[in-house]
C-alpha cells in the first residue's frame, strides 16, 4: 500500500487485510521499495508452496498407504497417518527422528539398505520387506522408495511407499500349513 497518510493503525489494518507492506508517499528510498517488492514476491512464493504442502498432506493423509519423507541425512521429516498407525506412534514422536530408529529394515544401515541404494542410485526401489517395527514383532509390507527431488532435479531425501501385507501373509501361511495338511492324506 503506498500512501500519503503516516498513520500506523492505517497500515496494519490494510497488511492485515492483505497489503503486503506499507509505505508513505515521499518517505521511502528506491531502495526500500525494491525490498519491499522483493520481500512481497517472496512472501507470496512461500504462501504458494506452503499451501501446495498442505494440499499435498491432506492428500497423503486419506491414502490407504503407508508414507513418509526421509532427508538426505536419514531424517524423517513428514508422515501420514496410515504410517503412525502401522508403527503404533504419534506423528510428533517420529517427526526428526533417523528413519532406521522408527522402522527397521533387516538390512538398515548396511550396503544392501534400500533406501541407501535409493539415494545413491537415484532409482526407484521396490520390494517386499519384512520390517521390525517398535510395539510388534514384525510388519511385512510392499515397499516402494523413490527419490525426492527439488525444483532443480537435485535429491534431496526418499519419499518411502508402504503398504502393510501381514495378514495377507499370515493367511498365506495357514493356507500352505493346510494344503499340507490336505496333501498327506
Amino acid at each position: 500500500v503506498l500512501t500519503a497518510s503516516d498513520e500506523v493503525d492505517l497500515g496494519l489494518e490494510a497488511i492485515s487485510k492483505g497489503a503486503d507492506d506499507f509505505l508513505i508517499k515521499g518517505r521511502f528510498s528506491v531502495g526500500l521499495l525494491e525490498r519491499s517488492i522483493l520481500y512481497s514476491i517472496e512472501r507470496k512464493r512461500f504462501q504458494k508452496t506452503y499451501s501446495n504442502f498442505k494440499r499435498l498432506s491432506q492428500i497423503c493423509d486419506v491414502s490407504i498407504n503407508a508414507r513418509r519423507l526421509i532427508d538426505s541425512d536419514f531424517n524423517i521429516t513428514e508422515v501420514n497417518k496410515t504410517f503412525c498407525e502401522l508403527v503404533g506412534l504419534e506423528k510428533e514422536k517420529i517427526i526428526g527422528k533417523k528413519c532406521y530408529e522408527v522402522l527397521c529394515y533387516k538390512d538398515s544401515c548396511s550396503l544392501s539398505c534400500p533406501i541407501k541404494n535409493s539415494i545413491s542410485e537415484n532409482q526407484i526401489f521396490n520390494s517386499e520387506i519384512e520390517h521390525k517395527v517398535t510395539d510388534r514383532n514384525k510388519v511385512v509390507c510392499i515397499f516402494r522408495a523413490s527419490p525426492l527431488l527439488d525444483d532443480l532435479g537435485k535429491q534431496i531425501g526418499i519419499i518411502e511407499d508402504l503398504v502393510d501385507i501381514s495378514y495377507r501373509k499370515e493367511i498365506e501361511v495357514k493356507l500352505d500349513a493346510k494344503t499340507n495338511e490336505l496333501s498327506w492324506k
